[in-house]
This record gives structure tokens, C-alpha cells and sequence, in this order.
């Protein structure tokens, strides 16, 4: 696959130019992200209110301890 991505003059591959997956897909992920907030904002003048972020914050709150604890099992695991 490596031969089949030249550059035009015939030269080195271009893979070394190219983002890996993981990057590809976080970069994907990051702005995906902006675009919600953007839209939403435009949508609602009180998108960026105070009330509005501390709800985002309780909300999402419960899911980011999950989180914290399934990565802390799953690096526990890992150790043995």
C-alpha cells in the first residue's frame, strides 16, 4: 500500500506526511466537538450562561466518575 502513495515527482511515499488512525480519529472527535458548540451557541443566546455550563457539569458528572473508575480497573488490571 506504501508504493501506491507516491509523491509527483515519483520521490519518497507521503505516509510519513499522512495522520495515523488514532490522531485522525481524535482530531475527527475534537472537532466534531466545535461544531456542536458552535451550533449550539449560534442557536441560543444562553448556551454560554452560567446556569447553562454548571448543568452541563451535574449532568455529565456521574458518567465522568464512571469513567475515572473504569480506567482506573482496567490500569489494575494491566499491572498483573
Amino acid at each position: 500500500m506504501s508504493q501506491a502513495i507516491k509523491t509527483a515527482q515519483g520521490g519518497a511515499p507521503l505516509i510519513g506526511l499522512m495522520p495515523g488512525a488514532a490522531k485522525l480519529h481524535r482530531l475527527s472527535a475534537l472537532m466534531t466537538l466545535l461544531l456542536l458548540i458552535a451550533g449550539f451557541a449560534f442557536a441560543s443566546p444562553a448556551f454560554f450562561s452560567v446556569n447553562n455550563g454548571l448543568t452541563v457539569l451535574l449532568q455529565t458528572s456521574v458518567i465522568g466518575l464512571l469513567g475515572i473508575g473504569a480506567v482506573w480497573i482496567d490500569q489494575m488490571r494491566n499491572r498483573r
